[in-house]
């Protein structure tokens, strides 16, 4: 595990790691209620909206992906603007989920409409 988040509203916790996998936990029960490949490549960042209804990750393969909390589906894939395909080292939403901040190991800082 690299990365976890506690979805408040649901009781949940939300992990990610280098086995390219994101978890969705119950809390209350301590089991995993999903289990979704996320990316190709290990992953290394995770945020979730304030109101819980979306989940970003990003990885090594240089893809932040945006995922329907709720259906625990794909909603978005996002490419770099610059077209680097650098390993993703950090997401996070802004607090109206509107836009979301990513940094690669190259050094580059995007936002990107969501």
């Amino acid at each position: 595990m690299t990365k976890c988040v506690i979805n408040k509203h649901e009781n949940m916790l939300l992990s990610v790691g280098a086995d390219n996998f994101l978890f969705l936990w119950d809390i209350r029960q301590n089991k995993v209620i999903q289990k979704l490949l996320a990316h190709p490549e290990p992953i290394s960042a995770l945020d979730i909206s304030h109101d819980s209804s979306m989940i970003v990750t990003a990885a090594y393969d240089g893809y932040v992906r945006l995922w329907d909390t709720h259906k625990a589906t794909c909603i978005k894939t996002i490419v770099s603007e610059t077209g680097s395909t650098s390993a993703v080292s950090a997401c996070k939403l802004t607090p109206n989920s509107k836009f979301v901040f990513i940094a690669n190991m190259n050094g580059e800082l995007g936002m990107y409409d969501l």
